[in-house]
């Protein structure tokens, strides 16, 4: 374990110092509340990655379906074609 220094406003240490919520010191305290600040931070910071792929991939998306729809498109007028040269 490591030894960090860190300077803390007036009031966020008052409340540090009053804190009774059965920590057994402040080191310990401060210990999980770094801990769990960090893993929330790390999975917003994964939803960011993801919404900035989604956000990316948006465009290629919409081109794919645009040109699937045209492929449908002609494969339907072609069929319709077919169907009336049979009748």
């Amino acid at each position: 374990m490591r030894r960090v220094t860190i300077y803390l406003p007036d009031e966020v240490y008052a409340e540090v110092e009053s804190a009774k919520w059965g920590w057994g010191s402040k080191s310990e305290m401060l210990r999980e509340l770094v801990a769990s600040c960090l893993g929330e931070w790390r999975s917003g910071a994964q939803r960011r990655r993801l919404a900035m792929g989604y956000q990316q991939m948006g465009e290629l998306n919409c081109q794919l379906s645009e040109e699937a729809m045209l492929q449908d498109s002609c494969t339907l007028d072609e069929y319709e074609e077919y169907i009336t040269r049979q009748s």
